[in-house]
């Protein structure tokens, strides 16, 4: 702890756990310090905690929270991650809520295609996440130029399984995106991580959560019983259709994750929304600002609703490095695929 200074609270949980603001003696970045009161004795306490720091070390995505480092200090468990500087998806909502507007399908395809890649990649490590909800979707990037950023996190009672195909019994997660086979007691597997995916994106296209209920009981009957609203007509029927069908009740008709793609529209958007990653070094802001003006001419919207990103690469020999494109080359991508994206083709 002595290598950082605690800047202030960003948010508190049950049980004296909270999340600070911090900033680095070492490397003056800023971070997020997760401070969890446990008791090292304890063995089954430790080992619940230890959990998410072993799943954080393995995980290097562009558009997962990253994990810094972790330490014991007078019996808490400090995690140090990536600071989401712009909120999360929650506060985005209750942005538009307050506007009484809805939010732009543009924008919308632009969140969900980065969560389906986090959603992905961790179903890829054989990980579910367990509780993907709104509060645990943020918002990260360098404001000065409109970056914006997707982050999945909160890894907390994320459950590695052995195989692909193995089956959870433990009903975890938060009782407003609990999938219908955890409502019911039964053996649960990635498809409950699709279920609360369709969830948020419910969340985004009407402003308010697909179930409730006066208390738990009446929420979890909802949940089993109970069909969803009608959405919005302002979207269109592809975002409509991968809504319900990822709030399909039925856990054999849902699809997996991965199967998404099997859809030509999902298909042609996620292929469409082309990540173009930018090496600061080389760029001033100035630079940077002259090009997101391209951008923004060539798109004709603003640029937080496609911006420029700063992009990791997967492959097996290197898990984290940066991918180089020039500025010509961006150009020509955006305007190849301008069409196809915006238009909904």
């Amino acid at each position: 702890m002595e290598n950082y200074i605690k800047l202030y609270m960003i948010g508190k949980g049950s049980g004296g756990n909270c999340v600070y603001k911090v900033k680095s003696l070492l490397n003056k970045e800023e971070y997020a310090m997760k401070r969890i009161l446990i008791d090292i004795n304890e063995e089954k306490e430790r080992n619940t905690y230890f959990n998410e720091i072993e799943v954080f070390k393995r995980l290097h995505h562009c558009n997962l929270i990253k994990y810094q480092e972790s330490f014991i200090h007078k019996n808490k468990l400090c995690i140090i991650m990536e600071y989401a500087n712009q909120g999360d998806l929650n506060l985005l909502i209750e942005k538009y809520k307050k506007e009484k507007k809805y939010i732009p399908e543009n924008e919308i395809w632009y969140i969900i295609i980065q969560i389906y890649r986090a959603i992905e990649y961790l179903h890829s490590k054989k990980i579910i996440h367990r509780d993907i909800k709104c509060q645990n979707i943020f918002l990260s990037g360098n404001e000065k130029i409109n970056q914006k950023i997707i982050k999945l996190g909160d890894f907390g009672i994320s459950k590695i399984l052995k195989c692909t195909y193995e089956l959870c019994k433990t009903p975890l997660g938060t009782p407003y995106y609990l999938s219908p086979e955890i409502c019911s007691g039964k053996e649960y597997d990635y498809k409950s991580d699709v279920w609360m995916f369709g969830c948020v994106i419910y969340e985004l296209m009407t402003l308010e959560k697909p179930f409730e209920g006066i208390n738990l009981p009446n929420l979890i009957m909802n949940i089993l019983k109970k069909e969803i609203k009608n959405l919005p007509c302002i979207y269109s029927k592809e975002l409509i259709f991968l809504c319900k069908k990822l709030l399909t009740k039925d856990v054999k008709n849902r699809p997996y994750i991965w199967e998404l793609k099997n859809y030509d529209f999902f298909k042609k958007k996620n292929d469409s929304f082309k990540t173009i990653s930018v090496i600061r070094d080389n760029m001033n802001i100035n630079k940077v600002q002259n090009y997101n003006n391209k951008i923004n001419k060539l798109f004709k919207i603003k640029l937080n609703n496609f911006p420029i990103v700063e992009s990791e690469i997967e492959n097996e020999e290197d898990n984290e490095r940066l991918s180089t494109v020039k500025e010509d080359d961006n150009i020509k991508s955006l305007e190849k695929n301008k069409q196809n994206f915006l238009n909904g083709k």
